[in-house]
């Protein structure tokens, strides 16, 4: 996946060489921090409810996420 985003980055002019230790901080910090929240919300799910349910939880979130994509003022 990173791969795909760098050669992205690369046809935009820009490389990853060029992106500045603070953007890498926040990338490596969303990075760690998001992954690490959304495993352990997932196991403290599976923990409470069937794997059924949970499964349809996940994938209800990138709808949600484009709805309030589509609502945030710009």
């Amino acid at each position: 996946m990173a791969k795909i985003a760098f050669i992205g980055a690369g046809h935009l002019g820009s490389s990853p060489a060029q992106i500045g230790l603070k953007a890498w901080m926040a990338i490596a910090f969303l990075g760690v921090t998001c992954s690490f929240l959304a495993d352990l919300l997932y196991f403290l799910a599976l923990g409470k409810t069937a794997s059924q349910k949970v499964g349809v939880y996940l994938y209800t979130i990138p709808p949600h996420d484009l709805c309030g994509l589509l609502a945030a003022p710009q």
